[in-house]
């Protein structure tokens, strides 16, 4: 706030060329004017940047210091192409803003410094490889996430060079992070999943609540991801004709709908052991979202790990951590789910099709693994606990993995 409790509004003014650039207000009252927003930059986007980054520079305690910015000035310069980078995204619903957000101010920032994407060098993205494999090497990271990481810093180079959007696109010469090779990549994480008689011990644990138990036996048995569980709502549960339709998924972090992963809609029959459950759960709250509620993509991973702790499902591959190995998340129960049907003996191009897999070499993972399990593996997809299908209104999960309320 400035002086007074009056908010910054954005003092903005049109250049030569047609770009829009703000004047900010320094914690020493002066003012600066920036450098010119992209081409292509509303008056109201530029307005908005304006106001907020006028907000960060009292915050900072910036003051005048001559006709140069000073390194934190630049910083802004920066931090204001970031933010029009991951409101685009944000519109466009590609990914969630929290991760990439967290890639960018964690990892990418601290090395790219205060430079702005114009001034990015190839040299500045070969340190950052570096740094990616420095913090792989010291265990602080692991390989997939310094990949993405990586991902998201030579996306955000393409954009200032080749984006069709003016708000971005702020060079006019190659991405530097071509022919600058990324960070290495590591051995390959084994599959994780649960057994049949493991899947049965977790539901018929009393301790655990009905909530989770619920939220897990969806999971399974429709072997969705959970950002696709997120967006399921009873207008896609087909109970008449026995399908559920996949079309949708919600971005992490937000409430922002977008396509599923594969970029296609999928339509998945109902296992006959799944459907009492549907049905009770559909009279209680017969409109609306199949699981409201659910919690962070974290606090699934964590309540699935405690509820298996306490429901004694203690195989040790399961929280084993190497580096061909991990422990168990929630993912993982779409894995379990994908697996079962391969030891069911289903065709692989159902599999293919219900899973939603782009590519057939990612269904023939599981289908290789299956042929290894077969054997003495269990019943899969086998009858529910009976508790489960009475009526029950599943307003809201708990997000508080340690409660054990039912």
């Amino acid at each position: 706030m400035r002086n007074g409790g009056r908010k910054p509004t954005g003092t903005v003014q049109k250049t030569c060329d047609g770009r829009w650039r703000g004047r900010i207000t320094l914690a020493d009252g002066s003012r600066q004017w920036l450098d010119p927003f992209p081409p292509g930059t509303s008056e109201a986007m530029a307005r908005e940047r304006t106001a907020a980054l006028t907000e960060q520079a009292i915050a900072m305690g910036l003051k005048s210091t001559g006709p140069k910015p000073s390194p934190a000035q630049a910083k802004l310069d920066c931090e204001a192409w970031v933010n029009l980078w991951l409101d685009e995204r944000d519109r466009r619903a590609l990914s969630s803003r929290v991760t990439k957000e967290g890639h960018w101010k964690h990892h990418i920032a601290p090395v790219l410094s205060t430079k702005h994407p114009r001034h990015w060098t190839r040299n500045d993205f070969r340190t950052l490889s570096a740094a990616l494999d420095r913090k792989v090497q010291a265990e602080q990271i692991s390989w997939k996430t310094a990949v993405d990481i990586w991902g998201t810093a030579t996306k955000m180079a393409d954009d200032a060079c080749n984006s069709k959007h003016n708000v971005l696109r702020c060079r006019d010469d190659d991405s530097p992070a071509l022919r600058v090779k990324g960070p290495d990549r590591g051995a390959a994480v084994s599959k994780q999943y649960l057994f049949p008689s493991e899947v049965g011990k977790l539901l018929a644990c009393e301790v655990v609540p009905e909530a989770w138990e619920r939220l897990f036996a969806v999971a399974i048995y429709t072997y969705c991801r959970a950002s696709e569980l997120r967006a399921l709502t009873w207008d896609d549960v087909d109970l008449q004709h026995n399908i559920i339709r996949i079309t949708k998924a919600v971005v992490a972090g937000s409430d922002t709908v977008k396509s599923t992963k594969s970029k296609r809609g999928r339509t998945i029959p109902i296992e006959p052991t799944l459907r009492p459950l549907l049905v009770a759960m559909r009279e209680s709250c017969p409109t609306g979202q199949v699981l409201p509620g659910m919690p962070s993509p974290y606090n699934l991973s964590a309540g699935l790990k405690r509820w298996l702790k306490v429901a004694k499902v203690d195989r040790s591959s399961l929280t084993s951590k190497g580096p061909s190995e991990r422990p168990i998340r929630f993912h993982d129960l779409r894995a379990t789910g994908i697996t079962w049907m391969a030891v069911r003996g289903d065709e692989a191009q159902k599999i293919q099709a219900r899973a939603g897999h782009s590519n057939f070499s990612t269904t023939q993972g599981y289908i290789r693994e299956a042929e290894v399990l077969r054997e003495g593996f269990g019943e899969p997809f086998g009858p529910l606990p009976a508790r489960l299908g009475q009526k029950f209104c599943l307003r809201v999960l708990p997000t508080n993995c340690a409660s054990s309320q039912k």
